[in-house]
């Protein structure tokens, strides 16, 4: 039987032993499925397509803390852990979860949307020109997040930006051009899975 809306978790100290009879149900037979699963101090973050959880395990049992709308991913590589909490990219935005709130990274830096945008590519390309498909990545000497606007193989203009940066030292965002692909005059960029 596959469940996709539940978590098994393990006995403590037995972390390869997952009874069926030990699982956390937060909502069920919602239309939705999990797609992604993060740690942050005491809290697991359980992403589904259109929503994210926030279940608080730090005592005898565990409890639903927090829920967040419209602010899901569609796989795990949309999810990264980092020193400032977990953070995550999808059609609507960049959020960080820091363990107690959740920020729009985008929020008053960067239009949503193009038609708001000065110049025709300066905005959130996860929504208007890819799917919402990003991966994301984060360097810690640099402390810097790196969001490719899609995970799938595509062939984009030159012109269009195919991904991002944002500096959390700064709080600030660079748009980066041909920087994965490796080649300046190259337009394909092959299919990624999770940063490393």
């Amino acid at each position: 039987v596959i469940h996709g809306d539940r978590m098994l978790k393990s006995p403590i100290g037995k972390y390869n032993i997952l009874p069926a009879s030990s699982f956390i149900d937060v909502a069920i037979n919602d239309g939705d499925e999990i797609t992604a699963l993060a740690y942050y101090k005491d809290k697991i973050l359980q992403f589904k397509k259109r929503k994210v959880f926030v279940i608080n395990i730090s005592g005898d049992y565990e409890f639903l803390e927090d829920t967040f709308d419209n602010v899901g991913v569609v796989h795990q590589a949309s999810v990264v852990k980092t020193p400032h909490g977990i953070v995550w990219a999808n059609k609507t935005g960049c959020y960080l979860y820091d363990g107690e709130q959740m920020t729009n990274l985008i929020e008053n830096k960067i239009p949503s949307t193009s038609e708001y945008a000065v110049i025709q590519y300066n905005s959130w390309l996860a929504n208007d020109y890819f799917s919402g498909d990003t991966v994301i990545g984060y360097s810690q000497g640099r402390d810097t997040l790196l969001v490719r606007w899609q995970a799938g193989s595509n062939s984009a203009s030159i012109a269009v930006p195919e991904a991002i940066t944002y500096h959390f030292p700064t709080k600030s965002w660079c748009f980066n051009n041909r920087g994965i692909a490796g080649n300046v005059s190259e337009t394909s960029v092959g299919a990624l899975s999770n940063m490393i």
